[in-house]
């Protein structure tokens, strides 16, 4: 079934939410291009500003206007990267009364290449490598999508996964022992979409989904650990463990893991 206008922004408002509510983590991670801690805040200020568009069905509509006012609202490189993103997604669902699976991955494609354009020297292992191979995985296999559910469950998988490869193209990542902060946030806003096809919404105030993101040892050799917290100061809920060739490594939950600092 192909979204309208009103269901896509429900798509896009769970998006912001769960950006919202992982600020401080995004904020942590940034290292890149300059440590200054803001681009959680100025993705979801950029965000925010989107929703000032007036509510149409009409997918082409809803997206012109929701695409200039993320553009007035950008702040911050990040803040400028994903509105021209967003403008570029904009420009692919011209003439879209409805967008349907095809048409969002063609629309998401276009946006990749604002986002490239709107750099003057592209650096890979930021938000542009994490929005490329997204949009390139569901390109290849847009013909085998039978719901917007599954297009979104494999982006999602395949944005964790070069989110979690960032650090090997960019080395002050790796310095660091963080993934990029632009590109967790682009994670953040589509587990958020795809969260609202599976029906569960985010409430103003719910708790944080954390996203932590760790080197460690395991048999000898380097992994990314990728956490999720329930709510600050939990247990750990769900642990991933991905090995070079990102197969999913098994692990009891609840169990300890010595990192190697």
């Amino acid at each position: 079934m192909p979204l309208n206008g009103r269901e896509l922004n429900v798509l896009l408002e769970n998006g912001y939410k769960n950006l919202k509510r992982n600020i401080d983590t995004i904020n942590n991670l940034n290292v890149f291009p300059v440590p200054d801690g803001d681009t959680g805040s100025n993705m979801a200020k950029t965000f925010e500003g989107g929703f000032a568009a007036t509510l149409t069905d009409n997918v082409a509509e809803y997206m012109s206007a929701f695409s200039k006012n993320t553009l007035m609202s950008a702040r911050g490189n990040s803040g400028v990267i994903f509105s021209q993103f967003i403008r570029g997604f904009a420009q692919g669902c011209e003439g879209k009364e409805q967008l349907y699976i095809s048409d969002f991955i063609l629309a998401y494609t276009s946006g990749v290449k604002y986002a490239y354009k709107s750099v003057l020297n592209p650096v890979e292992g930021t938000m542009l490598t994490v929005l490329k191979d997204g949009a390139k995985v569901a390109t290849a296999n847009t013909e085998k999508y039978a719901s917007f559910a599954e297009c979104f469950s494999e982006l999602c998988i395949e944005t964790r996964r070069s989110l979690a490869n960032t650090p090997e193209l960019l080395p002050v990542l790796k310095e660091a022992g963080v993934v990029d902060s632009d590109g967790a946030g682009i994670l953040c806003v589509l587990e958020g979409m795809e969260m609202a096809l599976r029906g569960e919404f985010i409430e103003d105030g719910d708790n944080q989904y954390l996203l932590d993101y760790k080197f460690f040892c395991f048999n000898g050799e380097p992994k990314f650990l990728y956490i999720c917290r329930m709510q600050p100061g939990d247990a750990l809920d769900c642990l991933e463990f991905l090995s070079p060739q990102w197969e999913r490594l098994p692990f009891t939950r609840g169990g300890h893991v010595p990192f190697d600092e």
